[in-house]
């Protein structure tokens, strides 16, 4: 056994060659965004896979490839998932939602352009394309494949979410907690973590080695995902089922047993990470783990590779190092074990951790819930700022449909529709017949079902579940623009607390309708399903007339604008000429990117960020929405923490308005945290509603957002600024 020092050895050396590099790589990077330029027609890297090599590899071209090339990186999954992570979530709750972070929508320091991402699955590869469920084709002049392997531990999570990953450890761990016996079939690395963290955790639990069992959990290995080669070229598959590689990671055509002294290969498709087989001139006939640092290491150096082929220079040929082979191994709750080798000499370090500690659930979850009213299909959008959100960014909801989904208790995020859309299964499409041949015709999210950013200018649903001041906040923005109407529905009625449950529902369920054929007549006031009742009647616009609502987006504004009369020349004034039934609306900020209508630059201050002409038409059809960015006073929902909500696209009825009719209760409510019985009085009294809702005006003085809500106010200006 070699000594300490040769450990030490071995990390400085490899380390320090890694770090250059990756410095080298930084720096060509600022100078690869100043030189790189958009073109038309670009020819196409494709990278099937995105965990360790696949990323890594992507991420060396965003800032290496020449002008005229793009990578196209296609990924079944919405998050990166730290799998070896998931050894020690079995028996130490609570760190859980730590392994999954989603894929950003841009890459992080690319060149515009040069980085394509498509949520899919890819179902074969043929000679210079490769063909995703549903039918669409993508070429390339070169591919990687980086598709890894799957562990048999856990099975069944394919493809994987954050909220599938998260609920199946959570009762992964009840079922260790609650066993008494547990049998663990495999010794490998992650066996071995799992049994030691649950002795260590658990030292009453006894082995299961007389096959007798309360819970068996599987760690036999990982089946290497190589199928897609052994369809397109099955002697390209070695005997351990990974696709042979030569030593630049060039996929053989033939195995060496087969070849000649120059084996053939598919010079254009390479293979990194687990899936990769070395050949033995590489390891010395030694096995090496399949782990995420060299599969790092794989994809930088076929990025680097391809860029050489493209600029017609030699390849690179890998070397194994040190990390490489190297494993970390964790023997309980705060011990651990450091192996290196390079194939000849071997050294290993024993080394105290600190303990990993159970970190406590919030309890819980609460329910986030969507509806769909509207006559034709909507795509909901769903975008997590903080928190664990539902598992998913997004999803179909048929005419009448509704999806119950739980976040956790501090959860912050928005909720969307999404019109007209047309999809490839899972991994969106280009429609041409949208605006900016987007999937969607409005609330577009970068051609995706499940959204991993913003979507284009849309009604939204916002939400702050929890806050040091223990309140809720929420609201319906028009900020960005209007394409649906949307009712948010607090559940505090299906609460079992009872300061939450004692609120009258017609304080807390904003509506808005901008949409002509969605508007009932001035006096009506039967909205459809939103928690109120005649006890409880909801306080709602009756001003505007249909007219005013079918016309009261700026016609500059327009995302579907009519088309011109026969002439070819549009009479004036423009608010003439007859809309379409379905007329979303861009706001101005949105449109024009300028100052004054963003409140960005000299205009980020309440004082001078005045309401456009867009915003005070938004305001008009919609009294409890936001429509600029310092709207908050009069547009912000504020109720005690704790209850969940509904998303509801499309409630017919009349606008509501709620803030100015119920503005001083609502205040008192956001400061003492309950319902008093004057509140309660005023929110049955039909009469007294009914004089104030016609002429009510919003409360001015005073901050509807209290004085300890500070917090609050900088975190929805956020929102408006950035979305």
């Amino acid at each position: 056994m070699a000594r300490k020092w040769l450990y030490v050895l071995f990390v400085l050396r490899d380390f320090i060659s890694l770090f250059a590099a990756y410095l080298s790589l930084q720096l060509r990077a600022r100078l690869h965004r100043l030189t790189y330029k958009l073109v038309a027609q670009p020819k196409n890297v494709v990278v099937i896979g995105g965990s360790f090599a696949g990323w890594f590899l992507v991420d060396t071209l965003s800032k290496s490839l020449p002008t005229g090339w793009r990578v196209i990186l296609i990924e079944k999954n919405s998050h990166f998932h730290y799998t070896w992570l998931w050894p020690r979530m079995v028996g130490v709750p609570g760190h859980d939602y730590k392994s999954a972070v989603p894929y950003p929508t841009s890459h992080p320091q690319a060149a515009e352009g040069i980085v394509l991402k498509k949520r899919g699955t890819v179902i074969s590869i043929e000679t210079g394309a490769v063909v995703l469920e549903g039918g669409e084709r993508v070429p390339f002049e070169y591919l990687g494949l980086t598709t890894g392997s799957s562990p048999r531990f856990p099975s069944g999570l394919t493809p994987l979410s954050k909220g599938t990953v998260v609920k199946y450890f959570q009762g992964l761990q009840e079922q260790v907690k609650a066993a008494g016996s547990i049998v663990l079939v495999g010794g490998g690395p992650v066996g071995v973590e799992i049994g030691t963290d649950i002795k260590s955790r658990y030292p009453d639990k006894r082995s299961g080695e007389t096959v007798e069992y309360d819970l068996l959990i599987n760690c036999t290995g990982q089946r290497i995902d190589s199928s897609l080669m052994k369809e397109f070229s099955p002697d390209s598959i070695g005997p351990d089922g990974g696709i042979l590689v030569n030593s630049y990671l060039q996929i053989l055509k033939v195995p060496p047993t087969k070849a000649s002294a120059m084996a053939e290969v598919h010079a254009n498709i390479f293979a990194a990470g687990d899936v990769a087989t070395l050949p033995a001139s590489l390891t010395g006939g030694s096995s090496v783990p399949k782990m995420g640092r060299a599969a790092s290491v794989q994809g930088m150096l076929v990025a680097k590779n391809i860029v050489r082929a493209i600029q017609g220079k030699k390849p690179q040929a890998y070397r194994l190092n040190s990390l490489d082979r190297g494993l970390k191994l964790t023997l309980g709750l705060n011990k651990a074990l450091l192996y290196m080798t390079d194939g000849d000499a071997e050294a290993i370090n024993h080394q105290r951790d600190p303990t990993l500690r159970t970190v406590a659930r919030r309890d819980d979850t609460l329910p986030l819930r969507v509806a769909n009213l509207c006559n034709e299909v909507i795509y909901a959008g769903i975008l997590t700022q903080s928190g664990t959100g539902p598992g998913t960014g997004g999803f179909k909801l048929d005419p009448n449909g509704k999806n119950d989904l739980a976040v956790s208790a501090d959860w912050v995020g928005r909720v969307w529709g999404r019109t007209n859309c047309t999809f490839f299964d899972n991994a969106g499409s280009m429609n041409s017949s949208n605006p900016g041949g987007t999937a969607c015709a409005t609330g577009d999210c970068g051609n995706l079902v499940e959204c991993q950013g913003a979507g284009g200018p849309a009604t939204l649903a916002e939400f702050t579940y929890a806050s040091p001041q223990n309140q809720s906040f929420y609201d319906i923005s028009l900020v960005d623009g209007y394409n649906l109407p949307i009712a948010i529905r607090s559940l505090v009625s299906e609460s079992d607390k009872p300061y939450l449950a004692d609120i009258p529902p017609n304080l807390v369920n904003p509506v808005c309708i901008g949409s002509a054929s969605l508007l009932a007549p001035p006096g009506d006031t039967s909205d459809q399903d939103l928690g109120t009742n005649s006890s409880y009647p909801l306080p709602l616009e009756q001003i505007v007339s249909l007219s005013e609502v079918a016309d009261w987006c700026p016609f500059p504004l327009l995302v579907l604008p009519p088309e011109k009369p026969g002439d070819g020349v549009y009479p004036y004034p423009d608010d003439k000429i007859k809309r379409p039934i379905f007329s979303p609306c861009k706001s101005a900020c949105s449109k024009w990117n300028k100052p004054q209508y963003c409140c960005t630059g000299s205009h980020d201050d309440p004082s001078s960020c005045k309401p456009s002409y867009y915003s005070t038409q938004a305001k008009k059809v919609c009294p409890d929405a936001y429509s600029f960015a310092y709207d908050d006073k009069t547009s912000t929902f504020i109720i005690p923490q704790g209850a969940g909500f509904e998303v509801v696209f499309c409630p017919s009825g009349r606008s509501s308005n709620i803030l100015a009719t119920f503005g001083p209760q609502l205040l008192e409510l956001a400061q003492t945290g309950h319902v008093t019985r004057a509140i309660r009085d005023l929110a049955t009294n039909k009469t007294w509603i009914d004089e104030h809702k016609s002429d009510a005006k919003p409360v001015v003085g005073q901050d509807l957002l209290g004085e300890k809500s500070l917090f609050a106010l900088v975190i929805l200006v956020f929102w408006m600024c950035v979305w």
